[in-house]
């Protein structure tokens, strides 16, 4: 059964999530069609709040601070670390310009939609990101004339 976005008061479905464990080894219920969109593999800890929440589709999405009650993380940086690590690892976590996280609707065609318009979005971000580089990298190009070369090991993010 699919939950309105504001209908988030199951508490079976919340301590169902508190009590998986965080490496992924709660089993994946069989009838869920979200693995349609992705790889065989064993859902994670958010991935499986979006599963036992009924989060398919936008309409369905839940909020940050909804995630950050049902997973029991500290704050909204771990909770988007987590949401990357996840979607690295296969996870289909949605997200677009409204904001919220939910996996691809259970409908082909507004899944198609949805995972469009969070392709967009990243590849948005991922241009931005580079565009805000080209100014750096002007002056790191100024400051190794002076100072040598940068190696690898001096700085980097580690996402």
């Amino acid at each position: 059964m699919l939950h309105k976005e504001n209908d988030r008061t199951d508490v079976g479905a919340s301590e169902a999530v508190k009590e998986s464990n965080l490496s992924g080894s709660t089993s994946l219920n069989s009838s869920a069609n979200h693995t349609t969109f992705s790889e065989s593999r064993q859902p994670d800890l958010i991935e499986n709040v979006l599963i036992n929440t009924g989060a398919y589709g936008a309409e369905n999405k839940l909020m940050i601070p909804q995630l950050l009650e049902l997973t029991s993380l500290p704050n909204a940086r771990t909770l988007q670390q987590g949401i990357a690590t996840e979607r690295k690892a296969g996870a289909l976590i949605l997200s677009g310009s409204s904001g919220g996280y939910h996996l691809p609707s259970l409908d082909p065609e507004s899944a198609r939609q949805e995972m469009m318009e969070h392709e967009r979005c990243l590849r948005a971000r991922a241009l931005n990101t580079l565009a805000v580089l080209k100014p750096v990298r002007r002056a790191l190009r100024a400051v190794q004339g002076q100072i040598g070369p940068l190696s690898e090991s001096e700085g980097g993010c580690n996402e």
